[in-house]
């Protein structure tokens, strides 16, 4: 992944990069040792929950959706110049976020530091 972003850093503003979520958190704090003072946001994000089914029919109570619209507007809107989780409404530092249960939406925190930011309740960060 790191690689990737190298090769096409020149040639966009942000990056969103979808990933599965009881790993998530440790791509983004290897990742933000990696790129120690990016200049440009990178953005992490995934679901508890897949988009679609196996029919491919889109699955309603899916928070994919929200979480990838929350991602791309964080890489573009927001521009945090770091690498960060976007997850259930909140943005963390890459390197201070923990996945701590695998059964709800909320499934991410920042045991010793707020987030950076949250989404208010009509929908703007």
């Amino acid at each position: 992944m790191a690689k990737d972003i190298d090769k096409k850093y020149k040639d966009f503003d942000g990056f969103v990069i979808v990933h599965g979520t009881d790993t998530m958190a440790y791509t983004s704090s290897a990742l933000s040792f990696m790129f120690e003072k990016p200049c440009k946001p990178i953005v992490l994000t995934g679901s508890q929950i897949p988009m679609f089914d196996n029919d491919e029919k889109p699955r309603v109570e899916s928070d994919a959706r929200d979480n990838l619209l929350g991602a791309l507007y964080a890489a573009g809107h927001v521009a945090i110049p770091e690498v960060t989780l976007f997850f259930d409404k909140k943005i963390f530092q890459g390197n201070r976020v923990i996945k701590f249960v695998n059964n709800k939406m909320d499934a991410f925190c920042s045991p010793n530091i707020e987030p950076l930011l949250e989404v208010d309740n009509m929908g703007m960060l």
